[in-house]
């Protein structure tokens, strides 16, 4: 018998993290939504790059805000309807870009897309923290790294769905159907967390960490200084690692269809590959965990490899298309791994000392401070520079993070 509710146990929680994926996946699909069709839409409107690029800078802005809000008041959401009302809002908004664009008003009021993009990120940031904060109240210890891994691969799942989706779209001249698709998928999504998700009453109701402390009380009361130092280091590694990834990821197929005369479909095939080696990250990061429990160590070792990374992009550049992609492909495998320990390793691993949910939020909040910068400044930037330069700011962040890593370790050993 009590084989069976362990069993029970074991296939509620895999249920919950299983919706969970779906939930922010498919949420995914509805925020790149725009960004996958950006080469399209500068196409067809004759709309320059930093223009479009506020598009994204005011959605992150009002994403990185509301991540901080919602840390705090995440405890509070109906668990049950908040996933919901949040991806009916994002589909809604998304039908109203498709309609923009298919009745031509887009190109004379283009100004509005950034407010109503905007919104979007308002309702979208009410899903992560809710999320982990679930995952947080109904998942026990021996099941974080599964629920951190699985996590882990909705970025990569859900950019790949939004750009494969727009780069078959784009072959057909059919780009702004990826705003009714993704509307459709996310209410299919909202309804399903609906019907199928029920609470679990975690059982583990002391953990590794409060028998280590022996007990709750000293790990809710002082945080331990090593815990700070990790919760500042990921601060700051947030926005440097999304100032990284996200502006690659907008750019890259205009990169690549600028330097190397890519058309819009073959630009974006190459990116959506790309950004399934976002997998590769994650599986990375599971497995370097086991062996460095440090999350600001194991940052830093993806950020020497995203230096490494953009320094042969910017050789390469302008040369061989061939050897500037592999290395994206390595920029953007570190970058969702950095990404993976941010989000979701550490305010998971750290719940004993800290509200999940307030961690994700601040940290995801940072991580769309680096987003929100971005989008704007390297469309700005390749306006009135080049690619090049674009490259060279961003090995600059990269090497100036992993030399913050080492004084943030030092500082903690002085202190010990």
């Amino acid at each position: 018998m009590g084989m069976q509710l362990s069993d029970n146990g074991e296939k509620h929680q895999n249920l919950i993290i299983t919706l969970a994926f779906f939930i922010y996946s498919m949420a995914y699909f509805g925020r790149y939504s725009f960004s996958s069709s950006i080469n399209s839409i500068i196409g067809e409107y004759k709309i320059d790059k930093a223009q479009t690029g506020l598009v994204m800078t005011f959605f992150f802005v009002a994403y990185g805000i509301g991540q901080v809000i919602n840390g705090f008041l995440c405890k509070y959401y109906p668990k049950k309807y908040i996933f919901p009302v949040a991806l009916w809002a994002s589909a809604l908004i998304n039908l109203l870009l498709f309609l923009g664009i298919k009745t031509g008003y887009i190109g004379e009021y283009f100004f509005v897309v950034k407010y109503l993009w905007m919104l979007n990120g308002v309702f979208q940031s009410l899903i992560w923290t809710s999320l982990i904060f679930t995952l947080g109240e109904n998942i026990e210890q021996k099941n974080l790294p599964k629920s951190g891994f699985v996590l882990g691969l909705t970025v990569p799942a859900g950019t790949f769905t939004a750009y494969s989706v727009s780069s078959l779209l784009e072959h057909f001249n059919l780009y702004e159907w990826s705003f009714v698709l993704a509307a459709a998928i996310m209410s299919a999504v909202g309804l399903s967390w609906i019907l199928l998700f029920k609470p679990y009453k975690r059982t583990d109701t002391v953990t590794e960490s409060e028998e280590n402390n022996g007990g709750g009380e000293n790990a809710k009361g002082r945080i331990p200084f090593a815990i700070i130092i990790t919760v500042v280091g990921l601060s700051v590694f947030a926005i440097a690692n999304n100032f990284i990834k996200d502006g690659l990821q907008t750019w890259i197929p205009t990169i690549l269809k600028e330097t190397y005369s890519f058309s819009n479909a073959a630009s974006l095939i190459l990116a959506t590959s790309v950004y399934m080696l976002g997998i590769v990250g994650t599986v990375a990061v599971k497995k370097l965990h086991k062996r460095i429990s440090d999350f600001v160590i194991l940052s830093f070792v993806f950020f020497v490899i995203t230096a490494v990374s953009l320094a042969g992009i910017n050789t390469c550049l302008n040369t061989s298309a061939a050897a500037v992609i592999v290395f994206f492909c390595l920029v953007m495998i570190c970058g969702y791994a950095a990404n993976n320990i941010i989000t979701s390793l550490a305010p998971l691993f750290l719940r004993d000392h800290m509200n999940p949910g307030v961690t994700a939020g601040v940290l995801d909040g940072f991580c769309y401070i680096g987003s929100a910068v971005t989008t704007y400044a390297l469309g700005a930037v390749a306006d009135k520079y080049s690619w090049s330069v674009v490259i060279m700011l961003l090995l600059i962040v990269a090497v100036v993070s992993g030399v913050i890593a080492i004084m943030l370790k030092l500082l903690q050993r002085k202190k010990a």
